[in-house]
């Protein structure tokens, strides 16, 4: 049986390169990015990782077919060869964050908007849509929004913050909230706070 691609993505397209941020983690927590940059951690993997990537998979491959670019890289220079970069889910004349989630109800986090809506500014796209997918009924919801640009300079001014903290071993602060749950940083993470 031939492995998914997906799953090859999760151990092989994850290389670090240096003086790059991930948005992703960066929208989340800059203590998340500062530690994931410093210690690189191996993949986590479990029901809910994968059934998160082959949802993202199956609605890729949809777009895709619709003239969608997915896996579109952003970046953003920070100065002195750092940058911020990350992969938008698809980008046409809209760019889609596709989400997974247990509870589609709720309100869209502000973390996602802050990763989504950095991807369309960088791009130059007035327009951004978190796709949500409710994993345990495949039901969804798309939520539009506009681009703000002052969302997009908080998270260009949290790189620089995580940028700083790399080069002078500086631990940064961190949310400290019910992320700490899910974090693999977690216990590192609270002596600090």
């Amino acid at each position: 049986m031939p492995i998914h691609p997906a799953l090859l993505d999760l151990y092989t397209n994850h290389t670090r390169k240096p003086k790059e941020l991930w948005v992703s983690n960066l929208s989340l927590c800059p203590r998340y990015e500062f530690f994931h940059y410093k210690f690189r951690p191996a993949p986590r993997m479990n029901d809910a990782i994968l059934s998160g990537i082959f949802l993202h998979r199956l609605v890729q491959e949809k777009l895709k077919e619709d003239g969608y670019e997915v896996e579109k890289r952003v970046e953003y220079d920070l100065g002195d060869g750092w940058k911020l970069v990350g992969r938008a889910d698809a980008v046409k004349d809209v760019v889609v964050e596709i989400k997974t989630t247990n509870d589609y109800t709720k309100d869209v986090p502000e973390h996602w908007v802050l990763q989504a809506n950095f991807y369309a500014w960088v791009l130059g796209i007035d327009k951004y849509i978190i796709l949500i997918i409710d994993k345990p009924t495949g039901h969804y919801q798309e939520v539009e929004f506009d681009v703000d640009e002052e969302k997009a300079m908080e998270l260009v001014e949290r790189g620089k913050e995580v940028k700083e903290c790399i080069i002078s071993k500086n631990i940064p602060d961190g949310r400290c909230d019910w992320c700490l749950k899910y974090c693999e940083f977690s216990v590192i993470c609270e002596r600090f706070s």
